[in-house]
Formats: structure tokens, sequence, C-alpha cells
């Protein structure tokens, strides 16, 4: 997932590893090497029988196979039902995962009542689909016990008639060893619909992402930031040529600027207008559809995903804090930075102190001991100390007071010259430090003054 080129949905991802994978561990636990357990019961019982009567060991496997044959047969049936109840409960698991993010949220709306109303209903739905799944397999592994029992029956029913010579006691002996089967039988039985589980689960697991080479891929990507913490690419133009991204179905507008090396370029526009979208379709995470994006003369359009494929450092609207120290997330943005290069990625955008006041402290992931103005410095250190020649920031100063804005803002402008800078903003503060302004209003991107270049 990491690896690949196509936007995904990350609740959705996150709850098929959730139920998918589970099902997996089922299928090797409860399936491969519950099988092989069967399996080793059932050889030595395999072995007495023959020893005991290789006829009526022969005649019972004739009696089994017919058995045997349905209940293949009607594992198909456990298996959509299955894979009805692991899609129900994948939406389950989504729905608790977006009520916890945003349980303030709700709670602030009054909505607590309605929120858990619909997550019960998700529940009895997906609570019902498994209920039929498992009394499906419940059934098919009564079967089995049904199976020998009748084998066992047909077998003395065929004895008593055909071969009245067993009366020595040999045939209770193979009753009695046959009878000892039923367990490994339906054991395996079991098993065997814990694989297909298992299977049907990892295949839409694979489904889900490029299997073939991710792993090849993800080691040269983690090779070429360890080849050295310098990017690639130098400070230079930035060309967007009448790019357009199909988001959804729908085409947005077609975007045209230059970006001279150095400025700060802010982006505004209406919610809704594509400013987000436009840095996702630079970063690679959207596919053009059209236009070209040119970086020192190097086409870029259809680049991959990385900073070896493209030059910019990505600050999203919410600040991604991981569990660990600050100087840990700060070096997120260049692998095995050295320790200065990160104090100095801090002392750029003035959050050295910040981190010398917490000593090493670890915090937790999100990092909510941080104000909102301490997690977007954070943020941008890390942009910074990836060496990234370009910045791309969404909404950089959202909900953040005045003197975290101008914090904030005082950082980004330190940096003009050094980096190009592109800010997605609907407030006025970064339009004061912008060299250029992109208005998305109306129908095309077009140039707007810039208060910057006024003053």
């Amino acid at each position: 997932m990491l690896q690949g080129q196509a936007p995904s949905a990350a609740a959705a991802s996150l709850a098929a590893i959730t139920v998918r994978i589970r099902d997996v561990e089922r299928g090797v636990d409860e399936g491969v090497l519950a099988a092989a357990r069967a399996i080793a019961h059932l050889v030595p019982l395999a072995v007495a029988l023959l020893c005991l009567s290789s006829r009526l060991a022969i005649a019972a496997i004739l009696l089994l196979t017919p058995f045997a044959l349905i209940l293949a047969s009607a594992r198909r049936f456990v298996r959509g039902h299955h894979a009805r109840s692991a899609r129900l409960a994948e939406g389950l698991h989504s729905a608790v995962d977006e009520l916890v993010r945003h349980l303030d949220l709700w709670r602030t709306y009054g909505a607590a009542r309605r929120v858990h109303a619909a997550l019960g209903k998700a529940g009895d739905e997906a609570g019902r689909a498994a209920a039929r799944a498992e009394a499906t397999r419940g059934a098919i592994s009564g079967a089995n016990e049904v199976l020998a029992a009748a084998a066992l029956l047909g077998l003395v029913v065929w004895i008593e008639r055909s071969q009245p010579s067993l009366g020595d006691g040999s045939l209770v002996a193979f009753a009695a060893v046959f009878f000892m089967t039923y367990r490994p039988l339906r054991d395996l039985g079991d098993a065997r619909t814990a694989i297909e589980r298992g299977a049907a689960s990892l295949e839409a697991l694979e489904a889900s992402v490029q299997v073939g080479g991710a792993e090849a891929a993800l080691e040269a990507a983690e090779a070429a930031s360890v080849q050295g913490a310098r990017s690639r690419f130098r400070l230079a133009r930035l060309s967007v040529e009448g790019l357009r991204f199909d988001v959804g179905g729908v085409s947005g507008r077609a975007v045209r600027f230059t970006a001279e090396p150095g400025q700060i370029v802010a982006i505004v526009g209406p919610t809704g207008s594509g400013k987000t979208t436009l840095l996702r379709g630079l970063l690679g995470l959207v596919p053009a559809t059209e236009g070209a994006l040119r970086y020192d003369g190097e086409e870029l359009t259809r680049a991959g995903v990385g900073p070896d494929e493209r030059p910019f450092a990505w600050v999203p609207q919410e600040a991604a804090i991981v569990s660990g120290t600050i100087e840990e997330n700060v070096g997120l943005g260049a692998k095995n930075a050295p320790a200065a290069e990160i104090r100095r990625a801090l002392a750029e955008v003035g959050g050295l102190g910040l981190a010398e006041a917490r000593r090493g402290a670890r915090i937790v992931g999100g990092g909510h001991e941080l104000s909102g103005g301490e997690r977007q410095l954070v943020a941008i250190a890390r942009a910074v100390a990836s060496h990234q020649p370009v910045l791309l920031l969404d909404e950089p100063t959202s909900g953040l007071d005045a003197e975290a804005e101008a914090r904030v803002l005082s950082a980004l402008a330190a940096q003009r010259g050094t980096r190009t800078i592109l800010i997605v903003t609907h407030r006025p503060g970064p339009l004061s430090i912008a060299d250029e302004v992109i208005s998305f209003e109306g129908s095309a991107a077009v140039a707007a003054p810039a208060l910057a270049a006024q003053n």
C-alpha cells in the first residue's frame, strides 16, 4: 500500500486489514495446522483399520467418498456467506473508526444517540451475516460426525448380510477403531473450511495492493533515501502547464502557472475548487488526465511517488505526528539524517526551543500534547529536513490563533530564496508573505496580485 500509486481509502484499508488478516491467521492456525494434526491422528488409525481388515477398510472408503463430495460442494455456500460477512465486518470496523476519530464532534452536535443507533444497526446486520456463516460452518462440521456414524452403520449392515464369518470379534475391533476416526475427520473438514476462508481473505488483501515487486520497490526506495540525505533535485523553476486531474469521475479545472526558484506562491479559492487536489496531483497521488508538470526542464507528469521521483515535500492540513520524540518525527523527512541536520531543520523553522523544552520526551501518536502551532512547526521542520527544494503546504495556519499563525508564517518566510513554497490557503495571513497568488475562482486558475509583491 505504501508503494502503490493509486489513491486509496485509508479507513477502508484499515478495516480490510483488521478483518482479513484475522481470517488469514485462522486459516493458518485452525486450517493448515489443524489439518496437519488431524492427518497425524488419521494415519495410525488408517493403518490399524487396514491391519484388522483390508476389505472392510476399502468398503469404508467407498462409503465415505460420496459424503465427502457432498460436503465439498456445500463448502461453496460457506465461502459465499463468509465473503458477505467479511464485507459487512469491514464496514462495521470503518464505522467504529470514524466514530472514535470524531467522537468529540458527535458530542458537540448532540448526535451521540443517532450515531450509536446507526452503528448498532450496522453491527446487527454484520452479526446476522456472521451468524449465518457460522451456522453453515457448524452444519458442515456436524455433517462430518453424521458421515462417520452413517458409514459405520452402513458397514455393520453390509457385514451382517454378506460377511457372517466376522463374528470372531474382529468386527467389534474394527468398529471401535473406525469410530475413533470421526473426530479427526471432523477436524479435517473444519480445517478445510478455515483454509478456504483464509485463502479468500488473502486473495482480497492481495487484490487491494500490487504485490508483485512491491518489496523490491520499497527496498529500492529505502536505498535511495539512505544513499544521501540530499535531494537529487536542485532549486529550479516549477512549471505547471495546463494540468487537469480527474477525481471521482469529475474532471477538474486546468491549472497553469510558473513558480520561480525560491518564490512563495499562495493558492486561493473556494472550498471544493481543487486546491488540495492540485497538491496531491503534484505529488503523484492523483493521476493527471492532461497537461504537463516540469521541474528544471524535466517532465515529471507521469513520474512515480517519492522523493527520488519528484522534488516535493508535503505538509498536509492535519500535521501527522507519530509516537516518538520531536527529533524522531522531524527525522522521518530524511532517513538516517544526522542529529545535527535535524536540529538545523528545527532551528530554521524556529522549533529548536520546542525540542529542547521537551528534552527528548516521547509524544504519543497524533501529538495531542503539542499545540496546533507546535505540530505545524514539527511538520514543516520535517519537510525542511527532507532537503526537497519545493514545499507544498495545505492550509498550514488553519485553526491556529494569531500568535501561532505568526510563528508558522515566520518559519515559512525564512525559507524564501532557499526553497520554493506553494501554500494552499483560505486565510489572509499567508497572502502577506506570498510573492504570487494563484486564484481558483471561476473556471481557470489565474494569477492575482500578491500582497508581498505590492509591499
